[in-house]
């Protein structure tokens, strides 16, 4: 099931693998991304989410990106 609703709101996010690695699972990630495309499309701006990896592939942060502002936010 999960699969299916990222298919049909991520579309861009499972083909660059952005989502997550296991695109059978439906993470919190997932949930801000549709929340964030949603918010782009009623103010139709242009606002990113976006996932910080070291060399291993571990997240170290995300980032909250519109026209004026970025914000980072580190992951403990």
């Amino acid at each position: 099931m999960a699969l299916k609703v990222k298919e049909k709101m991520l579309p861009e996010q499972i083909e660059t693998n952005e989502s997550t690695t296991d695109n059978k699972k439906f993470t919190w990630y997932d949930l801000a991304l549709i929340g964030v495309k949603g918010i782009n499309k009623i103010l139709k701006n242009d606002i990113e989410l976006k996932k910080r990896t070291d060399e291993k592939g571990t997240v170290v942060a995300y980032q909250f990106v519109t026209p004026k502002n970025e914000y980072n936010f580190p992951v403990k």
